[in-house]
């Protein structure tokens, strides 16, 4: 450090003449951390320069006036120096310099409480804390632009890199590449224009080439492709795909690589010529992070939509045979691990990349995605969406204590032919209904178990015509009032006239009291909802059978050719397979490793 002018003596003058204006009191008070107090003032309003030394990483600090002949504005200097030590030779840490909490180690608290005693006024006091406050405010506003200024100024001399943002700090890539450990040593420079050039090249897998091996490699400017295709886990030919994938100034300060998108690329088996080229990677298709993990994202998008679809075949179909290939194969659910990906189908780190994991989302890709491309994907999404409330219902039902409600009526059989309309009276029921006549009437669920409408099935022997919708109301005297609602045939179209005929008959057989109605039943049902709520769940596991009662739904979802049954499709798809195999690599790794050492990939 240079320190030329004497005259930093009356700086603190000066500054100490202010703190006794504001209280008069500290005149009669010789004390460390007045005296400490003064120095921040003076320091704040003097000139500091930060002057870049050849070679070396950290500024040579210039006070002007010189205050090298104050012990405490010396002392304070070197808070300053090693503050900007820490900030370039620690990665990612923030240049910060706590003053405050030097004036109070000073005993500033003891000096308010002594000023207090001798009759100073508190509101005196307090100017006195915000003038010192102003001072350090000052100090270190102008200390952390500096030192934006110095670090931006050795990035563009070492590095070449120009940097149009504020920095605080240097990031794990720009600290390695920088090679802070080696300030001083001659061949520093050497070493920074290998990593430089290895950054240029692979800057898509930044972060694995801070990796030990990786980085003695390139230093000892060695082979480096073998040496960085072991570490990020691909072939030489696969590594080739992210040459220049990123270029060397944005991956410096980028907060992540494309390791994700690698990973994803080789955990799903993706062949070469899917991967993406150097102009694709920036396009993020492969690195979405709020994707389900058992499927390829460049097939997903973020839209809730898909994420609520994925969800419900993950607890209709998926969940269902996990836990009845747990129990085929003679495992416990008391096993925390087991039960847990049984009931998540979240694979533990210990286990992803291996052989089962591959084999388990090849199965998935498989039976749910098949040959498809990921628009047509997507369409078939947006074509099962319309079924989602059904398949809510049937999954509600199941897990309900209550099941279904009570008939409106007994089945009703028009005198004058083969028509008859049957009350629907179960989630599952509904689900028919909708498939047979292809429309969403299984959307009608709630309403329907809270006793707000009764859904009837207008058949023709066993040919399904038309859906009814009553809706119900209560009256005074505990009796209801009933309206026709939606009357709809297949795919939701108006019905032919011979169904409005029969629709005619049955309303008037209802209204003259020829044929039954359940009001009183109704009614307690309608009461009970009410008060209970009766969204009582027992917190089964879905079993096999629910899942078969479900199939149907996804048909619509699944790829051209799929089996007819459930079962099949488990078979077919290699899902039963891939299962076993992943649920019995996961009971061997329980016998080699604690519980707890099993992390999990969240869904």
């Amino acid at each position: 450090m240079r320190h030329n002018n004497p005259s930093f003596e009356r700086c603190l003058a000066r500054a100490a003449t202010t703190l006794h204006r504001i209280v008069p009191q500290t005149t009669r008070l010789r004390s460390d951390p007045l005296d400490l107090a003064a120095t921040l003032i003076a320091l704040s309003r003097c000139e500091i320069r930060f002057t870049r030394r050849e070679g070396a990483l950290a500024p040579m600090i210039t006070i002007h006036p010189d205050p090298a002949h104050s012990p405490k504005a010396m002392m304070l200097i070197d808070q300053f120096s090693t503050a900007i030590l820490q900030t370039i030779h620690s990665p990612n840490t923030h240049f910060s310099i706590s003053l405050e909490q030097t004036v109070n180690d000073s005993g500033y608290l003891d000096l308010v409480t002594d000023l207090v005693l001798s009759g100073a006024d508190h509101r005196r006091i307090t100017d006195m804390t915000q003038t010192i406050g102003t001072a350090i405010l000052q100090l270190r506003e102008r200390l952390v632009e500096l030192m934006q200024a110095h670090l931006r100024a050795i990035l563009f001399r070492d590095l070449g890199y120009r940097s149009g943002n504020k920095i605080l700090s240097l990031g794990r890539i720009i600290h390695w590449a920088l090679a802070t450990d080696l300030e001083g040593d001659p061949g520093r420079k050497t070493v920074i224009r290998n990593r430089g050039q290895a950054l240029s090249l692979y800057g898509a897998v930044a972060t694995i080439l801070l990796k030990p091996e990786v980085t003695a490699a390139i230093d000892a400017a060695q082979p480096l492709k073998p040496v960085l295709a072991a570490a990020v886990g691909i072939s030489e030919a696969q590594l080739r795909r992210l040459r220049r994938a990123t270029p060397k100034d944005a991956a410096y300060n980028a907060l992540y690589d494309h390791m994700p998108a690698v990973r994803a690329l080789v955990r799903h088996d993706i062949p070469l010529e899917q991967w993406p080229d150097s102009s694709e990677w920036g396009r993020r298709v492969w690195e979405q992070s709020n994707c389900d993990p058992l499927f390829r994202p460049d097939y997903l998008d973020s839209s809730v939509e898909t994420r609520d679809t994925l969800q419900a075949l993950r607890e209709d179909l998926l969940y269902p045979l996990a836990g009845a290939r747990l129990e085929a194969l003679g495992l416990s659910r008391r096993i925390h691990a087991l039960d847990n990906f049984v009931a998540t189908l979240g694979v533990p780190l210990k286990l992803c990349d291996t052989a089962a994991h591959r084999k388990l989302l090849q199965s998935l890709h498989r039976g749910i995605i098949g040959p498809r491309r990921p628009r047509s994907f997507q369409k078939a999404i947006a074509k099962w969406h319309r079924r989602a409330a059904s398949a809510a219902a049937l999954r509600h039902e199941n897990n309900a204590d209550r099941p279904g409600w009570p008939a409106l009526c007994p089945t009703w059989q028009s005198p004058c032919g083969p028509h008859s309309f049957i009350p629907l009276t179960s989630a599952q029921a509904l689900v028919d209904e909708g498939n047979a006549l292809n429309h969403c009437v299984g959307g009608y669920y709630s309403q329907c178990r809270r006793g707000d409408t009764q859904i009837l099935s207008l058949r023709s022997g066993s040919n399904h015509v038309a859906t009814l919708e009553l809706l119900i109301t209560d009256l005074p005297g505990n009796s209801l009032n009933i309206n026709v609602g939606q009357f709809k045939a297949r795919g939701n179209v108006r019905p032919n006239p011979e169904a409005f005929a029969v629709l005619r008959d049955f309303l008037a057989d209802l209204r003259d009291g020829l044929h039954p109605v359940a009001i009183k039943e109704l009614a307690a049902h309608r009461d009970a909802v009410a008060d209970a709520d009766d969204y009582y769940y027992r917190r089964s596991r879905l079993t096999l059978d629910h899942a078969r009662r479900a199939w149907p739904l996804y048909r619509v979802l699944l790829p051209r050719g799929a089996p007819e049954t459930y079962d099949e499709w488990c078979e077919h798809s290699g899902l039963t397979a891939a299962l076993d195999d992943i649920l019995s690599a996961l009971a061997r790794s329980l016998c080699t490793s604690d519980q707890r050492e099993l992390y999990y990939e969240p869904f």
